[in-house]
């Protein structure tokens, strides 16, 4: 994925919209790297870290969009992201392990969907799409990536 490195004049909306992803791709690598401490599956957890990689980079290319465009970008998650990985950890101790973590894993990848597909239609027409639509792909890539882990410990249960 190519990030743009110049600057761009940015409507207040799409810096918005950047701003709201980039918190909800905090929020996805913090999530997922806490997740890979709290699988028992090797496997899981390399999947894990890989997709935190992920979105680490996606967010520091949307801060650097942000920046670009004189604005503070923003550097935290969520209060509701908190509250997610919070009943991760919750959730893994009290029932299915590794198939309970990957089944919040999965959801919150439906959720991040929903917020790029929103984003890109408030910001249509914008320089920025093409970077988004490719992130997006990327999420859509990392979703059936752990779908699939999901499928395998459904089997295995």
């Amino acid at each position: 994925m190519t990030i743009p490195h110049d600057k761009n004049e940015l409507t207040g909306k799409t810096i918005a919209g950047l701003q709201k992803l980039t918190r909800l791709t905090i929020d996805s690598a913090r999530g997922y790297s806490e997740a890979a401490n709290h699988v028992s599956s090797d496997e899981l957890s390399i999947a894990f870290r890989a997709v935190a990689t992920h979105r680490t980079y996606q967010a520091r290319g949307l801060q650097r969009i942000v920046a670009l465009n004189d604005r503070e970008p923003a550097d935290g998650g969520t209060s509701m992201g908190a509250m997610h990985r919070g009943w991760l950890k919750l959730r893994s101790f009290v029932s299915d392990g590794d198939l309970a973590v990957v089944e919040e894993a999965v959801r919150g990848e439906d959720a991040i969907i929903d917020a790029y597909k929103s984003v890109l239609l408030e910001t249509a027409g914008s320089p920025m799409n093409a970077m988004l639509h490719a992130q997006l792909a990327e999420v859509k890539s990392d979703r059936e990536a752990i779908q699939s882990l999901r499928e395998l410990l459904e089997v295995a249960a």
